[in-house]
């Protein structure tokens, strides 16, 4: 299930997941962003993104996706 949602409208975030009770937020990384300062916008933390995202261990690249567990409540529609 893909939905796009008005809190992640910025140019950096393609939308979200959901799985089961998970929510995953579909992230383009951009130039100076880190998995800290991604973990701390996400409410997550930077090993929950390490550990859906097995590409990460060649490093972070600018213009890669990454799925990143959602740590905060959804705004209901």
């Amino acid at each position: 299930m893909f939905i796009q949602v008005g809190l992640f409208a910025q140019a950096d975030s393609l939308g979200i997941e959901r799985e089961g009770d998970k929510i995953f937020v579909l992230h383009k990384v951009q130039a100076k962003q880190t998995l800290y300062s991604l973990a701390k916008r996400y409410m997550t933390t930077v090993d929950a993104i390490n550990a859906e995202n097995p590409t990460l261990q060649s490093g972070l690249q600018v213009g890669q996706t990454l799925k990143i567990p959602y740590g905060g409540e959804m705004p209901t529609e």
